[in-house]
């Protein structure tokens, strides 16, 4: 009978944990709760996120007090949580290799004018195409009329594709600080999820950013049947950039792809805003840990994402100018010559000149001949006092005056963080060094970060003294995790933060 009771209790106690661990698991998947964006405004942060029901529709009805947020452990408050209803800033990375179909772009071209025309009054739009190439074809703008203008030129005509490289770029226009864009950023890509240009950026790199400082992806994923294991792997990795952003892919065939489009438009537009008070922690520039905790009804969601805090008010270049394309800029050329109504080339004006000096010009005659007897005079005077004091002048070596040649000061900056961790730059400064991503423009070449300028920081030399000052670089320079607004003096061991990319000064005994 012990037995019995004892078998039918273990019987009981599983069934027990078997319909909660089924009910726990239904109710996870009851709503989708995920960290889409979480925006660095500091002192606060504007966290987008998604709540989600099976349907994909945004859950209504929640409030600030079902939201609890800590930041690096610590409570934080949720001063606002509600559905979104303010602007965002779009990029749209577009495909234009020859694997997209006459129909797929005519399919393109209309559901990028959808979308324009769904635009909102604080959206603005930027349109990226890539191929053999990639192109800013627009850069962020609220004219409706240019972006469909630019949307209903778009041709499928290239034969590789730089969709990595795309990504990149397109990641570096959603971490612009311009003030007349929103908070709310995504990237929308139109492609196969293939890249087959070599030397374009790889899919480590992508997603080592997307880790970093993620933004989110929308992406439509398209082939043309039959599917294969290369068209495959192409959306898998597609995919995977999605989801690894924060965002979504809707993978469609030839027949859907304005099905697909128009779903990750309505995607990208369910968050919620969570408005966060973050004024107790220091904007350091460096990884801080994010979570949120969303109680409904009796159930928990939780979510967490690392967050960098960046004051950008202390930002050099709040608003700066759009990166760069990444082909090449054409010189500047010479101011073309002014037409005559007959069509030729105008010629300056001749003027006709007097045949007798004017009177200006005699009396600065004059002036010049007066100031060169004077100085000839002082110079027979000084040689004269040479000659009197020649005698007096010692010839003892512990007595002569000392000079002081001008020299550089050596210097070490070592990689503590980025792309060339751990590789050392021995630079002198005589008397300033640059320091930035172009080889052209810099003693010092930061490569592997699309997050450091083209001419991002100097380093002078100032009265035996070491300096760094900000180039107005898009994402600033930061001395041990502080942005700097002006020039800042370099001691050994201080950081320098440059993008993604961390330096360590090392200095020479005799300057430290």
């Amino acid at each position: 009978m012990g037995v019995r009771t004892s078998v039918r209790c273990v019987i009981a106690a599983v069934v027990v944990s078997v319909l909660f661990f089924a009910s726990a698991c239904n109710a996870q998947g009851d709503f989708k709760f995920r960290i889409v964006q979480v925006a660095p405004t500091y002192p606060e942060l504007a966290a987008y996120i998604e709540v989600l029901d099976a349907d994909g529709a945004l859950v209504s009805g929640l409030e600030p007090k079902d939201l609890v947020a800590t930041l690096d452990g610590k409570p934080v408050t949720v001063s606002s949580f509600a559905p979104d209803d303010g602007g965002a800033a779009f990029v749209f990375l577009v495909d234009i290799s020859r694997s997209l179909r006459a129909s797929h772009i005519v399919q393109v071209r209309k559901v990028l004018s959808e979308w324009i025309d769904a635009m909102g009054p604080q959206d603005r739009a930027a349109i990226v195409t890539f191929g053999e190439t990639v192109k800013l074809l627009s850069d962020y703008t609220d004219s409706k009329e240019d972006l469909k203008k630019i949307a209903g030129s778009l041709e499928a005509q290239d034969q590789l594709t730089l969709l990595h490289q795309a990504i990149i770029y397109g990641l570096e226009l959603g971490r612009r600080a311009d003030p007349d864009l929103a908070a709310r950023r995504s990237l929308v890509v139109i492609s196969d999820g293939m890249d087959d240009s070599r030397g374009s950026a790889t899919k480590d790199e992508v997603l080592r950013r997307l880790a970093e400082e993620p933004l989110p992806i929308y992406a439509v994923g398209f082939y043309v049947p039959p599917m294969n294991e290369t068209k495959k792997r192409g959306l898998e990795t597609l995919g995977e950039f999605a989801r690894a952003s924060g965002g979504e892919i809707f993978v469609a065939e030839e027949d859907s792809l304005a099905d697909a489009f128009r779903k990750a438009m309505s995607r990208a537009r369910a968050t919620y805003k969570a408005v966060l008070d973050a004024s107790s922690f220091e904007a350091d520039g460096q990884p801080h840990r994010i979570s949120f905790v969303l109680q409904v009804d009796d159930r928990l969601y939780r979510e967490s994402r690392d967050v960098r805090l960046i004051d950008l008010r202390l930002v050099p270049g709040m608003a700066p100018a759009p990166p760069a394309s990444p082909e090449e800029v054409s010189a500047p050329q010479a101011e073309a010559p002014k037409l005559q109504p007959n069509g030729s080339a105008a010629k300056p004006a001749s003027k006709k000149r007097s045949s007798l000096p004017s009177v200006p010009l005699l009396m600065a005659i004059a002036a010049l001949i007066a100031v060169l007897a004077l100085l000839f005079l002082i110079s027979k005077r000084r040689s004269r006092s040479v000659e009197e004091g020649e005698s007096h002048i010692s010839t003892d070596p512990t007595q002569a005056p000392s000079s002081t040649t001008a020299k550089g000061v050596r210097l070490r900056l070592t990689v503590v963080k980025g792309a060339e961790a751990s590789k050392d730059y021995d630079i002198e400064v005589a008397p300033a060094v640059t320091i930035g991503r172009l080889p052209r423009d810099n003693v010092v070449v930061i490569k592997g970060d699309a997050g450091v300028s083209g001419r991002h920081c100097e380093i002078f030399l100032e009265d035996g003294r070491l300096y760094v000052r900000d180039l107005n670089s898009t994402n600033g320079t930061f001395v041990n995790g502080i942005a700097i607004k002006k020039p800042q003096p370099l001691d050994d061991s201080d950081t320098l933060l440059l993008g993604r990319t961390e330096l360590r000064v090392s200095l020479p005994k005799e300057v430290v």
